[in-house]
This record gives structure tokens, C-alpha cells and sequence, in this order.
């Protein structure tokens, strides 16, 4: 293929297909005369990491050296992260700078990596690498294993008074052992289980071991605080904050217009397949425009996530990117593809991703709330909740916003808008207790370990009796139930059974404003079952008793785990 013909098609617009379809030798050859722009260009327009590595590989030294220094460090990581064995080469040929950047995008676990990475692609750049770090940096990413911080523990713990060295070199215990073993015989005396630890601190030794120990210094430091502030890192990091509620939903801001321009090269993640329908709708320069936004923010989640640049995890961010579209659109009454996409035509990608954020965050605040209340929960219940505290959002098979939720039964993949409906009545369900003391209802579930057979027993005696309460139904009070509020034929719920349980709930105390239809809302499963069994077995008596608790539990002494004086503690019906 002759060059110029080759050159020609190397821009963002040009089908490009025929040229990356190119054998390796062919592909190096119709490279061979390319400039970086035109590299840049095609790397751009490379529909798969697969593709950008092949451009690189086959483009000339000189050639590939300029275009690395443009290249976004996401994409480099990405490269290197999906396709290691053929890529990692490139960490050898970028810049101190670039290098930093990268380790800029990462948490310490994968910033060892890229480390431990430029020990193995020495090359005239990256022997400097990790001298070109702080000392405490270093010491974060290489406390991340946890070998390391035993080799650490041990330097610090040795008894260098064996040594008999003279009383100034004492002063430096640290020094004294560098001085006495030497750079080769500190990790030989005090060994490192083989791993990118081990790599990244023998490369340090050799090349500057008073850098080393500085590291050393760093990371005892570092490790110090750590036992004087247990929990705080993980607190910071995994706990989620109780927020008020007033402080959870506000209206989406007008569009903001970015400012950054936009990368020469972005990851080959194609973030518009999870919102297809929607795209199809809009126009091509809007379709456009939406690519661009989306992958700024795909970049922005990726980094905040630890800097995965793997395929399978981009894909997984651009899905719930495509859910959060999809729920704020629906907060702003914009339901379908039409209507998201006339949402996106109003409103900028960052306010409907925060709107669908917010959402989101409703559920997770109420179950902070709900969270001390797992006296009062049933399995079920409590699982709901713990779900929710770091809610994992994804597109279901049917492209429509889920959350996965762990029961007794493994992982279910549900609706967002059920969710929120058993969220709802998990709240009710609070609040009943609330409303009858938390500690006998705490014993009642401890003798029924079922949330809707407590449930199905206070709902039988506020049918036939008007009031909620435990021990109000007896057994034979089934036979009556069942003669006055089940279809004789049908044996299904009659309308004024429901009647009966509202105006019951109507009658109770309803703290924190909790309407009285949202208390019977708890009540309804367990009459439902009540129903059920009923159904399915009209004259055994035996199976409705045992989905029915007709208790009475004691007022407990004991003090029970709920926060009951925080204003917070328990959620308001309308949270969620």
C-alpha cells in the first residue's frame, strides 16, 4: 500500500478499518513515514485497546516517543492494565512526568503496581522513576503489602545495641543497620516475601539506600498513626455519611458548559451502548457532545474508584452512568427515551447524574437510619438494609436502572422502584415497632424470626378487634376471620378487611408524622399471608397458626441498641 495512500486515511473522519485490518508487517510499513499527528489521530479513532496497541507497536521509536507524551495518562493506564504483556513495554518509554501523573490517578495498592512495573521495563527513563516519588508516597504504596510492613516492623524493632557500634552511630539506629549490612544485606537480614514490594525496594536500595531508608522512616511514621487511629482510614473510606434530610435533594443546577478541552485520545469504552435507544433519538452533533460528557465523568468515577482502567471496570461504571441518566431523568419527569432524551437536550449530563444520585442517596440515608434497628428486623428486612448502605446500581437485561440486593437466597437483581418499595415498608415497619416499644417487638421476632407472621398476627386482632396490640387474637379467632373478611368462593381478602386494618392504624400513635396508611402498609404482608394460607388450605387451622404469631412478649428490662434520642435515628415515611 503505498504511503501516501495510507496517510490519507488517517484521520478521525476516514474509514480506518482497512488499514488497522492490516497484517503486524504491513501495518509497521504504512506507519513507517506517519507524523505524530496523524499517529494521534488514528489512535483516537481505534475502536478497541486491542487496536490502539497495535498502532503503537507498530509506529516508529522516534514516532511513538512523541506521541506519549499527548497520549492521557487513562488511556496509557488503560492500555498497559487491559493488555500487560504486550504494553508494558510503554512504561519504559514515557516521561518522569507522565509516570507521576499516573501514579496521580491511583490508590496505593495500584500505585505498587505501576512501581514494581518500572523496576522490570528498566530502561534510561524509568530507572529514575521511583526516585522521583516522596519518600511518603513511597511508604503508602509499598505499607499496602503487607509483607512490607513487617520488614518494616523488623527494622524498627531490632536490638542495634548488639551491633557495638560507636555510641554516634547509635543516634541512627536505621543508618547504624544500612552502615553495618549494607544496601545488598539489609533486605538479605531482613527479608521481603517475593513480590512487587520486594522488587520496588531492592530497586531503591541499589539505586539511592538513603532514599530508602527515608521510606523506612516514612512508613514506621505512617504505621504509628495507624495504631493510634484504628479505624479512621477505613471510617474515611467505606463508611457512609448520615446526612439530614433536608440536606439529600435539592433541584438540578442549569446546564454548565466544560471548560476543559476535551482529550486528544479517549478510552476506547463505548459509554453511549448502554444508552442506545436514547442515542438514536438525538442528533449527531448532540450524540456527539453526550460522548464527550460521559467520558469525562467515566474518567472522574474510574480515578475516584482506586485508577481500574480494565475494560470489564469501565464498562461497569459507564452502565451505571447510563442508570443514573435514566433515574434523574425520571426525577425530573422524563420517563422513556424520549423523554431522557429531551431531558438531556435541558439539562447538562452532570445535574442528571446528580439528580440520579440523589435518588440513590435517599434510599441509602434511610437505611443509615434503619441500620440500629436490627432488633426489629427480620432476615430479610436486615439484609434489605445492608444492601443498601453501599448500594451496587447496574442496568438490568431489560437496559432499566436495579440494585443488587443480598438475601438469604444469594444476590437478586431487582428494580430500583421496588426497592424502594420494600425500603418503604421496612420503614413502616420501624415504626411500628416504635409504636408497640422496640423491645417486645424485638422479642416477638426472636420467638416468630419472621417479620410477616408478627405481622399476620397484628393484623388479625386489628381487623376483629380495632386495635393494634400483641396478644389480642387467639386461635379460634382465625375461624372468624376467615367467615367475615375472606371470599367464601375465593377464599381471597374482602375490601373491608383492608377497611377494618386503616381504620385500626388510624387509632394508633404515629410518631415523627408517620401517616396512618403507611403503618398499615406494615400490617398488609402479613394479612396477605394470612390469606394465602388460608387459601391454599382452607380447613387446617394448624398451618395458618404457624404463620401467624399470637404471642404476647414481656416489656423487656433490658435496654435495647437503638439510638432511640437521636433526631435521626429513625427514618420519616416520606425518605425514600
Amino acid at each position: 500500500m503505498p504511503a501516501s495512500t495510507t496517510l490519507s486515511t488517517i484521520t478521525p473522519h476516514a474509514d480506518h478499518g482497512r488499514l488497522l485490518a492490516l497484517p503486524d508487517d504491513d501495518l509497521r510499513a504504512a506507519l513507517a513515514t506517519v507524523d505524530a499527528d496523524a499517529a494521534l489521530n488514528l489512535l483516537a479513532v481505534a475502536s478497541s485497546f486491542a487496536d490502539q496497541s497495535r498502532v503503537l507497536r507498530s509506529l516508529p521509536v522516534r514516532v511513538r516517543l512523541r506521541v506519549l507524551d499527548p497520549l492521557p495518562a487513562p488511556v496509557l493506564a488503560g492500555l498497559v492494565q487491559n493488555l500487560e504483556s504486550e504494553n508494558a513495554y510503554l512504561v519504559g518509554q514515557i516521561s518522569v512526568e507522565r509516570f507521576v501523573e499516573l501514579l496521580s490517578l491511583c490508590s496505593p495498592e495500584r500505585q505498587l503496581y505501576w512501581l514494581a512495573l518500572s523496576t522490570r521495563e528498566l530502561t534510561s527513563r524509568s530507572f529514575a522513576f521511583p526516585l522521583s516519588v516522596p519518600p511518603e508516597d513511597l511508604a503508602r504504596a509499598l505499607l499496602s503489602d503487607s509483607a512490607f510492613r513487617d520488614h518494616a516492623r523488623a527494622l524498627a524493632n531490632f536490638p542495634v545495641w548488639n551491633l557495638r557500634l560507636p555510641p554516634d552511630a547509635m543516634r541512627d539506629p536505621l543508618a547504624a543497620l544500612l552502615a553495618t549490612y549494607g544496601a545488598d544485606g539489609l533486605l538479605r537480614e531482613f527479608p521481603l516475601t517475593h513480590g512487587p514490594a520486594s522488587e520496588v525496594a531492592a530497586a531503591i536500595l541499589e539505586q539511592h539506600p538513603e532514599l530508602y531508608l527515608d521510606v523506612i522512616r516514612a512508613a514506621l511514621h505512617q504505621l504509628d498513626y495507624a495504631a493510634t487511629h484504628p479505624e479512621e482510614e477505613e471510617l474515611l473510606a467505606t463508611e457512609p455519611v448520615l446526612l439530614r434530610a433536608n440536606a439529600i435533594g435539592s433541584a438540578p443546577s442549569p446546564p454548565v458548559v466544560e471548560e476543559a478541552p476535551p482529550p486528544p485520545v479517549r478510552l476506547p469504552i463505548p459509554v453511549l451502548d448502554p444508552l442506545a435507544p436514547v442515542a438514536q433519538i438525538l442528533s449527531p452533533a448532540r450524540r456527539e457532545a453526550l460522548a464527550g460528557e460521559l467520558h469525562h465523568h467515566l474518567l472522574r468515577e474510574a480515578i475516584a474508584a482506586g485508577g481500574s482502567f480494565l475494560a470489564s471496570d469501565l464498562e461497569g461504571i459507564a452502565s451505571r452512568m447510563a442508570a443514573l441518566l435514566q433515574l434523574g431523568g425520571a426525577a425530573l419527569g422524563a420517563l422513556g427515551p424520549h423523554g431522557l432524551a429531551r431531558a438531556l437536550a435541558q439539562h447538562s449530563v452532570t445535574d442528571l447524574l446528580a439528580a440520579g444520585a440523589r435518588q440513590i442517596e435517599q434510599l441509602r440515608q434511610v437505611a443509615l437510619r434503619l441500620r440500629p434497628l436490627r432488633q426489629v428486623l427480620d432476615v430479610r428486612q436486615r439484609s434489605l438494609v445492608q444492601s443498601l448502605l453501599a448500594p451496587r446500581l447496574l442496568l438490568d437485561v431489560e437496559r432499566q436502572p436495579a440494585l443488587e440486593v443480598i438475601g438469604p437466597g444469594g444476590v437478586r437483581v431487582l428494580p430500583v422502584a421496588e426497592v424502594r418499595a420494600l425500603l418503604q415498608r421496612t420503614a413502616a415497619w420501624a415504626e411500628l415497632a416504635r409504636s408497640l416499644t422496640f423491645c417486645r417487638m424485638a422479642a416477638a421476632l426472636r420467638e416468630a424470626q419472621d417479620s410477616e407472621a408478627v405481622a399476620a398476627g397484628l393484623a388479625l386482632g386489628a381487623v376483629l378487634y380495632g386495635r393494634v396490640e400483641f396478644g389480642l387474637a387467639e386461635p379460634d379467632d382465625l375461624r372468624t376471620f376467615a367467615r367475615r373478611y375472606l371470599s367464601a368462593k375465593t377464599h381471597r381478602l374482602l375490601p373491608r378487611a383492608r377497611a377494618a386494618l386503616q381504620r385500626a392504624a388510624g387509632g394508633m400513635p404515629a410518631p415523627r408524622g408517620v401517616p396512618a396508611d403507611a403503618l398499615a402498609v406494615a400490617l398488609e404482608a402479613g394479612l396477605e399471608r394470612l390469606a394465602e394460607v388460608i387459601r391454599a388450605a382452607p380447613t387446617d387451622a394448624a398451618a395458618a397458626r404457624r404463620v401467624c404469631y399470637l404471642g404476647k412478649p414481656p416489656e423487656s428490662a433490658a435496654t435495647f441498641g437503638a439510638e432511640e434520642d437521636e433526631e435521626d435515628s429513625i427514618p420519616l415515611w416520606n425518605e425514600p
